[in-house]
């Protein structure tokens, strides 16, 4: 443990005190599980809203969307929707949120300013996937039944396009290195690259067993992350070539996928063995598994307080990982003194340095210069410490 904070004082020209601020004993570690919020019925997709720093959950048993103050982790307002909502999307051009009803065939557009339905747009059979590309400001539907994906122009709320493809849509993602959308094809084990420029499908990649839901972006080496919920598996796509280069074990039934860009890791939820896979991106191995709810299902990062956010459909709750230790670093603790000589002369250059030992065992050397007159301000530095 190095100290965070370090200051000195002088006692009547004779003492200097060195002063570590130590943590807290009430800390929080990373990768564990912070808080449990009660939200709606079936809760499965959920998205942050950058606009206001709220998590938006969408409970798919009592087709209502749970809206949860991130700064609180309380549930603050429950808006009615369509029948049974299965996707979510947040659109920072009009800070509007976009939810698919399932069973309605709609796509319903809450307003994040008052926490209101505010339109109702007809898409394709069962819209699942969703997701917003800022490229163009449209909104991209996986109509799950419909093999197809709606495009909706986001300033009018129209349909603009409908896309033929694959089979069985799921989970849906945009790619901002090349402008594309990446859409999991979930009974033909593939995923379909649409340009967004044209609408076109452009390539169809061969992934892991039944990529259902959870499909993410990594900007930090430009992949996509797709979740095989029957293969156990996290296949990882190589947007540049648009090929598979790692396929990931992880575990049971793996649904949602998000990238935390705090650490480069990508978190997975994985549905029947109750808990969340941690993948680091540059080694494409897991790294961690936390335990959460019951069925864990959408999975989100929140950058303003950077916890993750994870939909427990079993058991109607969200849980929220920390994904970095915290602790109070300003209780001051006095490691040691330092006897100079008295008097000491204000336009006279003095210098001194101790040594001490934090409670790891590694040793810091702290030293003070106060210059040479009465306007220096002086310097202090300490050693990074070793042991």
């Amino acid at each position: 443990m190095y100290p965070t904070k370090l200051a000195v004082d002088i006692v009547f020209g004779v003492l200097v005190a060195c002063i570590i601020a130590l943590p807290s004993l009430e800390s929080s570690f990373a990768d564990s599980v912070i808080a449990t919020i009660p939200v709606g019925s079936g809760p499965e997709p959920i998205v942050f809203d950058s606009n206001k720093n709220d998590i938006y959950v969408a409970n798919y048993d009592s087709h209502n969307v749970s809206v949860i103050d991130d700064s609180t982790n309380t549930v603050t307002a429950t808006i009615s929707i369509g029948y049974n909502p299965g996707g979510i999307a947040f659109d920072p051009h009009n800070n509007d949120i976009y939810v698919t009803n399932y069973n309605g065939n709609s796509v319903s557009v809450i307003d994040d300013s008052t926490n209101t339905l505010i339109d109702t747009i007809s898409v394709g059979n069962n819209p699942f996937g969703i997701a917003f590309d800022p490229h163009n400001n449209d909104i991209y539907v996986a109509n799950y039944l419909g093999d197809s994906v709606s495009v909706i122009d986001g300033s009018t709320n129209t349909v603009i396009d409908t896309i033929p493809v694959g089979n069985n849509l799921g989970g849906i993602a945009f790619d901002p290195h090349n402008n594309d959308i990446y859409v999991a094809n979930v009974n033909g084990d593939s995923v379909s690259v649409i340009d967004d420029s044209t609408n076109t499908v452009t390539a169809t990649i061969p992934v892991g067993q039944t990529p259902y839901f959870g499909i993410a972006f990594d900007p930090h080496n430009n992949d996509i992350y797709v979740a095989n919920v029957n293969g156990h598996s996290v296949s990882v796509i190589d947007d540049s070539t648009n090929t598979v280069t790692a396929t990931i074990p992880v575990n049971i039934s793996p649904i949602g996928v998000a990238f935390d860009p705090h650490n480069n890791d990508i978190y997975v939820t994985n549905y029947d063995s109750h808990n969340v896979s941690v993948i680091d991106d540059s080694t494409n191995t897991v790294t961690a598994t936390i335990p959460v709810g019951n069925n864990p299902y959408g999975i989100a990062f929140d950058p303003h307080n950077n916890d993750i956010y994870v939909a427990n459909y079993g058991d109607n709750t969200v849980s929220v990982i920390a994904t970095l230790t915290s602790a109070d670093d300003t209780d001051p603790a006095v490691l040691g003194t330092i006897m100079v000589p008295n008097p000491i002369q204000v336009n006279t250059q003095f210098t001194a340095s101790d040594t001490f030992t934090d409670d790891s065992d590694d040793t810091h050397t702290a030293s003070w210069d106060w210059g040479d007159s009465t306007t220096s301000t002086g310097t202090v530095t300490e050693s990074g410490g070793s042991g």
